[in-house]
C-alpha cells in the first residue's frame, strides 16, 4: 500500500500498490504537490488504519516527529513479498467466545469461570477492541491474545495458539500486534504474568524483548 500526504496535511492510505501508484501519478499531474509518498507493508486494512493513525498522531503532536523521522518509520516496514503464512489476524468479537474458550482449554490456560467468558470478552472489547485479537485460518480461530490498557501501560494475557498450528509464528504475530496497539494509545511498556507451571514460556517472551522484573505478585479471590 501507499501512504501519502499533500503539503502539511494528514497521511492517507490506499490499497494495492499498483493502483496506488496510478492514483499518486494522477495527483502529481493535477498539480496537487508538494506531496510525500511512502510505500509500506500492510497485511490488512486494520494494519493500514493503524499505520495511518500512527503517522497522523505523530504529526499532530506539535510536529514531534520530523518528516525524515516519519519516512524512516515507514522504511522500517519495507514492501517485500511475504510467504503465505496460512493465517490472518483480526479483532475478536463476542461471537468468538465459545471458540476461544475451547482454544484456551486446549492450551491449558486457567479458566476459573467458563460461564462468564462471553461477558468478560464483551467487557474488554468495549474498552480497547484493537487489543483483543484472534488469528484465523479459514473460518477457524487458531490463536488469540487479550490486551488491556490502563492509561499508562499495556498488559498481555490469553496468548494461545491451537496445538496443530504451533510453530508458524502465530503467537509472535499476535504479540507484535498488541504491542503496536499499545503504542498507538501512547504507551511505552507492556507487561504480562506467567503461571509458575508455564515457566518454560519465559524463553519465548525473552526472545521477543521481554525481561523478568523484580516484582511480587499478589491476588485476592472475591
Amino acid at each position: 500500500m501507499l501512504l501519502d500526504r499533500i503539503g502539511g496535511g494528514e497521511w492517507s492510505a490506499y490499497g494495492a500498490l499498483e493502483e496506488t501508484l496510478r492514483h499518486h501519478i494522477d495527483r502529481e499531474e493535477n498539480g496537487l504537490f508538494p506531496a510525500t509518498a511512502v510505500a509500506v507493508d500492510g497485511d490488512s486494512w486494520e494494519e493500514i488504519d493503524r499505520l495511518t493513525h500512527a503517522f497522523n498522531h505523530a504529526h499532530h503532536r506539535e510536529h514531534a516527529h520530523t518528516e525524515a523521522e516519519l519516512l524512516e518509520l515507514a522504511r522500517s516496514r519495507p514492501v517485500v513479498t511475504q510467504p503465505d503464512t496460512g493465517f490472518g489476524v483480526r479483532r475478536a468479537t463476542v461471537a468468538d467466545a465459545a471458540e476461544l474458550l475451547a482454544l484456551w482449554r486446549q492450551a491449558g490456560l486457567t479458566i476459573r469461570r467458563p460461564e462468564t467468558v462471553a461477558a468478560e470478552l464483551a467487557s474488554v472489547l468495549a474498552l480497547h477492541p484493537q487489543l483483543v485479537l484472534v488469528a484465523t485460518a479459514g473460518d477457524s480461530i487458531v490463536g488469540s491474545v487479550v490486551g488491556t490498557w490502563d492509561g499508562r501501560r499495556g498488559r498481555v494475557s490469553r496468548l494461545a495458539t491451537r496445538r496443530d498450528w504451533r510453530g508458524r509464528g502465530i503467537a509472535g504475530a499476535l504479540l507484535a500486534s498488541v504491542e503496536d496497539g499499545v503504542r498507538t494509545l501512547g504507551g511505552h511498556e507492556v507487561d504480562l504474568v506467567i503461571d509458575a507451571d508455564d515457566y518454560p514460556l519465559v524463553g519465548f517472551y525473552e526472545a521477543h524483548g521481554y525481561a523478568t522484573a523484580d516484582l511480587i505478585f499478589l491476588e485476592k479471590r472475591l
